[in-house]
């Protein structure tokens, strides 16, 4: 029999006990150097090259080559959700600049207080103005091609084209209008414009976002080859220079002003010019002991100008992209430490996932945006929801340092391990001490940290751990399909390529359990055999709490993803503003994000009320005090569900469109005494015939078109959110 099972990441019977290391109360604090640390870091500590001895053999050998690199690129541009973009088919593709026009000047009005220099706005005005000079200003073609622009220097990528730093409270330290950050040099692809408050905007994408620049920051170039020669490099090039340290700021001169005193942020990427083209003097300088790049600049017309200029030596820069090695990422990494945190790259500064992508594009890397994104890129994340933690801790031993670490909201920089506790470095908001009384701090910087520091919930960072992204893995067994042949045997392929043994994994049986062991001893077991939901034995529902009552939904902060004019939109804000579901960040809704069975369970059971539970572990795959926990426990005594068998729920499992309506109906209370939906792709006797039968009768679902109903395909975020408020709301 043919299945395709989710695999369960099993690191051995004998694991080692988690030693404690003996931190002391307070904070650290050298009193030469007046440096205060987190418990458990020494100023050694700090230093990246002490990390040597802790990390995994080969420190200084090269993880991935150029063309290992570029694959993973592709993969991230390929992979659904990523929101990673090819610039060149963005740019040549023709589009309707008036319904873009129309769009963006549907601004949804947010009804929550915002601020502006501590102030309180009249929000319907502040918007309404936006709203107004887009339609006044914007492009208005109905068939227009891009613009070919890159940042003159470094400058922010916003969700609205304004200027004001928009806080939700007086004292707000963050932008919440900041979607992203361009690097000096970065490309851009201007699909509209809009003059507001005396200033032009441009409105388009990024290699992974996209956003509101402002204008004076951008230079246009003439055609797709200028814009080519201002920033496009090969990765095993060497005719330019990448900044590997956090700032550059360039010397000042008097004679070349567009160079004098410019800042060049980390990642920043400028062509190198040749050694037969540099002249004796630029400006006042000769270029001896410096780097002479080409720099971008942009005419009194906004045009783009390539012109040369000078970095000094002592800098730190890389000729050609670093070679991917433990050693230079924590060198990059390292190179920030102390910096300031900034929400979205205000300031010239990074939040936690642009801190990470901005390191890896050291290396050549284009990874996408938020923590969300970079999970997505496919073969490239390993499950660690379901471990302990002494088992997430040695799974981590087995990681070069350098792999990034998730939970919800942030990302972390692996260092490694120390006294059997892992350490990271990240760019990060707050946090509470791994000793004492929980005092959540305002720490708003880049910081070295053990993983037994603490958040809000209490709970240490360990624990809340779930995930890991590991790019120097070439597949994930995640990925994988395995065929179960009745005598037994197992075949395992992956994109329907089949992955040969002893080459790509080792495999052993021991009574119905097959493990594998692929790459750096990252292993995977399945029991067989495992029920598919359809072998799941019938239910017979209890009466379930009734759900809320509807509520008129405040509206939520506007998601730059949910268009106006969308079929999920008036759902994202009535689920948003009931507090079912919330954004994946401040600005970004992710509609076509699928959704694990964990996630649909929470939103019912926050539907129903998150009536109090006690707790239980019903299955073993999920981790108490778990976001997820309580919503398991109540789907279960409340007869939604039973599990997948084997004593697993699967919480990490991508929920099937199936598998959503049949939990709806079961939390409706409600048995169907028919079972024909009118979808062909509906059998009458499947598992789940009712469920759509009645999710039909309710005008819950109309399908996918075509007669389908497409029972099997992941159940995304937009068609949730749809399916609950047309169930609750309609």
């Amino acid at each position: 029999m043919k299945k395709k099972i989710a695999l369960l990441l099993a690191l051995g019977a004998s694991l080692f006990a988690l030693a404690q290391p003996a931190f002391a109360a307070e904070p650290v604090q050298l009193a030469a150097a007046n440096v205060t640390y987190p418990s458990g870091v020494t100023e050694q500590m700090c230093d990246p090259s002490y990390w040597k001895d802790k990390a995994l053999p080969g420190f200084d050998e090269i993880l991935l080559n150029a063309e290992e690199i570029a694959a993973v690129n592709q993969a991230a541009i390929d992979g659904a959700g990523t929101q990673v973009f090819e610039l060149h088919t963005v740019g040549r593709k023709s589009y309707n600049a008036a319904a873009l026009r129309e769009s963006l000047a549907t601004i949804a009005v947010p009804t929550r207080e915002l601020y502006i220099d501590g102030i309180l706005i009249d929000n319907e005005a502040y918007f309404g103005a936006i709203r107004n000079d887009i339609l006044a200003t914007a492009f208005s073609e109905e068939t227009r091609s891009g613009l070919y622009a890159v940042a003159v220097r470094r400058t922010d990528l916003r969700a609205y084209p304004i200027s004001d730093v928009i806080g939700y409270s007086p004292a707000d330290p963050d932008d919440e209008m900041e979607n992203s950050a361009l690097a000096m040099n970065e490309p851009f692809v201007v699909r509209q414009m809009c003059e507001h408050a005396g200033e032009v905007f441009y409105w388009g994408y990024s290699t992974n976002c996209t956003g509101w620049v402002n204008a004076q920051d951008m230079a246009i170039c003439a055609d797709e080859a200028e814009w080519d020669e201002a920033w496009q490099v090969e990765l095993d090039g060497d005719d330019f220079l990448v900044v590997t340290e956090d700032k550059i700021v360039l010397e000042p001169s008097i004679l070349v002003p567009y160079s004098s005193e410019v800042k060049l942020t980390i990642g920043t990427i400028l062509k190198l010019v040749p050694d037969s083209e540099i002249p004796a003097n630029i400006g006042e300088r000769n270029g001896w002991n410096n780097h002479v790049v080409y720099l971008p600049t942009r005419d009194e017309d906004g045009r783009y100008v390539r012109r040369m200029a000078l970095i000094s030596q002592h800098n730190s820069v890389s000729i050609g992209f670093l070679p991917f090695t433990q050693e230079n990422i924590l060198k990059v990494a390292f190179s920030c430490l102390g910096n300031r945190y900034g929400w979205g790259g205000m300031l010239d500064s990074m939040d936690c996932t642009l801190y990470s992508r901005t390191i890896y594009r050291c290396f050549g890397f284009e990874l996408p945006r938020n923590t969300t994104w970079q999970q997505l890129v496919p073969g490239t994340r390993i499950d660690i929801s379901t471990l302990n933690d002494t088992e997430k801790q040695q799974f981590l031993s087995t990681l070069p340092a350098g792999a990034l670490l998730y939970f919800p909201g942030h990302c972390m920089v692996y260092v490694g391990e120390e006294n059997g506790v892992g350490y990271v470095i990240s760019a990060l908001g707050t946090a509470s001490d791994s000793e004492g009384e929980l005092d959540v701090l305002s720490i708003y910087s880049c910081v070295l940290n053990p993983l037994t520091v603490r958040r809000r919930n209490g709970l240490t960072w360990l624990r809340n751990l779930d995930g890991v992204v590991l790019v120097t893995q070439p597949w994930q067994m995640a990925d994988c399909d395995i065929d179960v042949q009745s005598d037994g045997s197992v075949q395992i392929s992956r994109n329907g390529v089949a992955l040969s043994e002893n080459v790509h994994y080792s495999k052993s049986v021991d009574g119905n359990t097959v493990t594998l062991t692929g790459l750096r001893n990252v292993t995977g077991s399945v029991c067989l055999p495992i029920p598919s939901p359809e072998e799941d034995p019938p239910y017979v529902p209890p009466v379930t709490p009734d759900p809320i009552a509807p509520q008129p939904a405040p509206d939520p902060v506007t998601f730059s993803d949910v268009l106006p004019d969308a079929y999920y939109a008036d759902a994202v804000k009535w689920a948003v503003g009931q507090k079912l579901v919330t954004g994946m960040s401040k600005t970004i809704f992710a509609p076509d994000l699928v959704c694990t069975r964990a996630q649909i369970v929470t939103m019912l059971y926050r539907a129903a009320g998150s009536p109090a539970v006690e707790p239980a572990s019903l299955f073993r795959d999920v981790i108490p005090g778990s976001y997820y926990a309580d919503a398991v426990t109540w789907a279960v005594r409340a007869g939604i569900t039973t599990g997948t068998g084997n004593g697993c729920f699967r919480p990490d499992q991508k929920c099937t469109r199936a598998e959503f309506v049949t939990f709806l109906m079961r939390f409706a209370g409600v048995k169907p005494t028919w079972t024909d939906s009118g979808y062909r792709d509906v059998p009458a006797d499947a598992y789940y015939a009712g469920a759509v039968a009645w999710a039909a009768d309710r005008r819950i679902t109309s399908g996918i078109g075509e007669g389908r109903f497409a029972p099997m395909r992941v159940c995304t975020r937009a068609e949730a959110v749809v399916f609950l408020f047309r169930y609750l709301a309609g």
